[in-house]
């Protein structure tokens, strides 16, 4: 897998820049590559999450979305050892 190389940009930037990023890791990468997820944090960029498969919220029951949600969020904070919010989907209702 190569994902990191998507990430040389943030990588590059210093941390003492004011720009500053969101970056949206689903859970199953972030699972594989907690490191990175480490370094965007400690170069005070945000993490977000739309879920740890990024499954389609209409094609999901209501349990099967809460679960995909849940357990990306609570492996997220668990690597980077805080908390913060999951966006919704707009299509999320």
């Amino acid at each position: 897998m190569k994902f990191g190389n998507h990430f040389t940009w943030a990588k590059r930037s210093p941390t003492s820049t004011a720009i500053r990023a969101t970056f949206f890791v689903l859970g199953w990468i972030a699972e594989r590559l907690p490191n990175l997820v480490r370094e965007i944090t400690a170069r005070g960029h945000e993490i977000a999450s739309h879920g740890y498969g990024h499954k389609l919220s209409s094609k999901c029951s209501l349990e099967e979305l809460r679960k995909d949600l849940v357990d990306s969020k609570r492996l997220l904070e668990d690597i980077i050892g805080d908390r913060f919010m999951v966006p919704r989907s707009e299509l999320f209702n």
